[in-house]
């Protein structure tokens, strides 16, 4: 809803993360992590990574650490996700 208002996707937080990054975190699972097992949360994560992709954010923007949502999602399976 907040991309359809004009809403800046592009924007980052202390640690360099957009919310790309949020969105590929809530539907993956970091590693050394249990993997995530509430698939409301997963499909969330996804539905809002489809939103984003959708909006142009750059998939391949990385955080602090050098992480990447496209990192995330290819660790968790999600790699269809960022495919175009």
């Amino acid at each position: 809803m907040l991309c359809q208002r004009g809403a800046d996707v592009s924007l980052v937080d202390t640690d360099g993360a957009t919310a790309l990054h949020y969105a590929a975190q809530l539907s993956a699972s970091h590693p050394g992590d249990t993997p995530r097992s509430d698939p409301s949360a997963v499909a969330a994560g996804l539905s809002a990574l489809r939103v984003l992709l959708s909006s142009g954010i750059d998939p391949d923007g990385r955080d602090e650490d050098g992480r990447t949502p496209l990192m995330w999602a290819a660790t968790s399976g999600n790699m269809s996700t960022f495919v175009r």
